[in-house]
This record gives C-alpha cells, structure tokens and sequence, in this order.
C-alpha cells in the first residue's frame, strides 16, 4: 500500500470514527492532526510523546494520526476528562484505529492512529 493509499485509509477510519462517535450522542472534534518534527520534539521534551520526530518519528508526521477531544454540551470548550473517552477508545479500535488510551506507558486518551498493517 502506498503512502497516499495510507492516508486515505485512516482519513476514511477517522471519519467512520466521527460518524459513529456522533451516532453514540459524543460530540467531538480534531484538535490536532500533522505535526512537524519541531512541534513533535517538544512534545517529547515536555514528556508528553514517545517519539522525538527526528530518531522516532510520530505517526502524525505523516498524516496517520489525529488528536480528537470530546466537546461539552455548549461546544464550546473540550472536556479534558470524560468517561466517553473510553468509548471513544473502543469505537476506534472497532473499525481498526489504534487508541492512545490504550498504550499502559503513556495512556493519550485523545489519540488515534492507523497502525502498521
């Protein structure tokens, strides 16, 4: 599958994932997508990341990973903590994403990816 093929396949996911997060009564939005590898290494400075965007590179580098938060009732602001992030997290790796919240080192609730295949 080429790189392109690839991004297809998780921007088709991810909005399978909205759709069915929406379905659910979870109102959610993407709040980050790509990232540069500056951007990445910061993240892995502050120790928010694994990946150091040069050595290990983030799958958001390369348009495979997006960052979604679950909105309050007003939609106006995220909900940095809810419960529907769990569900949120099943709903995922239902339709083959991959889920942060599910890694035990790091535990990124707000983060899917489309995983090596």
């Amino acid at each position: 599958m080429t790189r392109l093929d690839r991004r297809r396949l998780f921007l088709f996911k991810l909005s399978s994932l909205m759709l069915l997060l929406d379905a659910h009564g979870i109102p959610v939005t993407i709040f980050a997508m790509y990232r540069t590898a500056e951007e990445q290494k910061k993240l892995y400075d502050e120790g928010k990341s694994k990946c150091d965007g040069y050595i290990k590179r983030s799958r958001h580098q390369d348009w495979l990973a997006a960052d979604l938060g679950i909105l309050n009732d007003a939609r106006t602001d995220f909900l940095w903590t809810d419960p529907r992030y769990d569900k949120l997290g099943e709903l995922a790796e239902k339709i083959g994403l991959t889920w942060g919240g599910s890694w035990a080192s790091l535990g990124d609730i707000y983060h899917v990816e489309l995983g090596a295949e």
